[in-house]
């Protein structure tokens, strides 16, 4: 079964949804991958992508994103995180 990791934030404008995830998602594996390579090289492994344009995989394509648009939905979210 995999694991699944539930991030809740608050977007600001400026900023858009699609930009802070994209950057988010590039930060994160980047440090992952340099992380497991150094300490972890056979967790690595599990990792390893069958696409020509990577290496490695680490989070999930097309990760689902849900527009949080009252207090009442973002409670409803945290609460099914925890």
């Amino acid at each position: 079964m995999p694991n699944y990791i539930h991030i809740l934030w608050k977007i600001c404008p400026p900023h858009l949804r699609e930009n802070i995830q994209r950057d988010f998602l590039k930060h994160t594996a980047q440090k992952i991958k340099k992380d497991l390579q150094k300490n972890h090289k056979e967790i690595l492994e599990q990792f390893k992508s069958a696409q020509n344009d990577r290496k490695y995989q680490i989070w999930e394509q097309n990760s689902l994103s849900i527009y949080c648009y009252s207090e009442d939905t973002t409670e409803q979210k945290l609460n099914y995180i925890h």
